[in-house]
Order: C-alpha cells, then sequence, then structure tokens
C-alpha cells in the first residue's frame, strides 16, 4: 500500500487580500480564497478542496484604544464537488438528508467577532474579546469539530 499522487490533474485558485487605512482612525482589512481542483483521468473533484472563504475586518485606532471587528465566512460546498472515491474529506460529517438518503456536503456559514483592547500605561493592556456573536453553530470543511459557540475572553497582559 502506498499514497500516490494523481496521474494528471488541475488546480487553480489564488488568495486575494488587502489593508488599507479609511482615515485617521479607521483602517479595514479582508482575505478571500479560492480554489478548484479536477482530476483529467476520473473527471472528479480533487479531495480537499475548501469551498470559497475569507474574512473582512474594520478596525478602529485612537490614543489608547483598539477595536475591531471582523466577519468570517465559508460558502457551501455541494456534495456533487466532494471526491467520494477517495472519501477523506468527511462528507460524514455534514448534513444527511433522509428524504434523497444522501449527505448534503458542507453547508455556508458566517461568524461575527469583536474584538478590543484598552492601554492603561506602558505596562497594562486590557483585552476584551466576544467570538461568533451570533452563536452559530458551523464546522470547518473536512472537520469533524464544531467550532465554539459565543465566546468572551477577558484578559489583562502585564510586562515588567
Amino acid at each position: 500500500m502506498a499514497n500516490v499522487n494523481k496521474g494528471n490533474a488541475y488546480i487553480l485558485g489564488g488568495t486575494y487580500s488587502f489593508t488599507g487605512k479609511i482615515n485617521k482612525y479607521l483602517i479595514s482589512k479582508a482575505s478571500l480564497t479560492y480554489t478548484k481542483g479536477k482530476a483529467y483521468d476520473t473527471h472528479k473533484p480533487l479531495s480537499s478542496i475548501p469551498p470559497l472563504f475569507g474574512s473582512f475586518e474594520i478596525g478602529y485606532q485612537k490614543n489608547k484604544f483598539e477595536a475591531s471587528i471582523n466577519w468570517k465566512f465559508n460558502a457551501t460546498k455541494k456534495l456533487k464537488d466532494y471526491n467520494l472515491i477517495e472519501g477523506i474529506d468527511n462528507i460524514e460529517q455534514t448534513p444527511f438528508n433522509y428524504n434523497t438518503n444522501t449527505f448534503e456536503g458542507n453547508p455556508s456559514w458566517s461568524i461575527l467577532n469583536l474584538n478590543t483592547n484598552y492601554r492603561f500605561n506602558n505596562n497594562i493592556t486590557g483585552f476584551f474579546k466576544i467570538d461568533n456573536i451570533f452563536d452559530i453553530h458551523y464546522k470547518e470543511f473536512a472537520s469533524s469539530i464544531s467550532n465554539y459557540g459565543r465566546n468572551f475572553t477577558f484578559s489583562i497582559l502585564i510586562k515588567k
């Protein structure tokens, strides 16, 4: 038994990103990744090709205070886009449709996160963060583990 590469296939796509300063206080960042791949011999999609995903963030910075809101998203990966022959993309971890007796594929999802921090002085900074503000259930592509729901984080960094 051995792992071998496909004889002939194509993969295309890219990651497109930007970082920009809107004005004196506002910044923005975004990233978008698209990938497509197919084997020439079987005409089947390649395994482990994620659906379209990305993020967008807008942040505010003034004096000792910083805050940002971040939107992360993942598009749908339909059943037809899986390579069911190889079976390594965890299709069995996606929703099951009892009417058609098939798995549905990876559903789309999007979450919103909030990050803030305040620098009290050169040695002490406080942080407050809310991840997944709307408590959306989601799984990263090809993962069998659900990500966390709404999550609050409070922390203080003290430098000596």
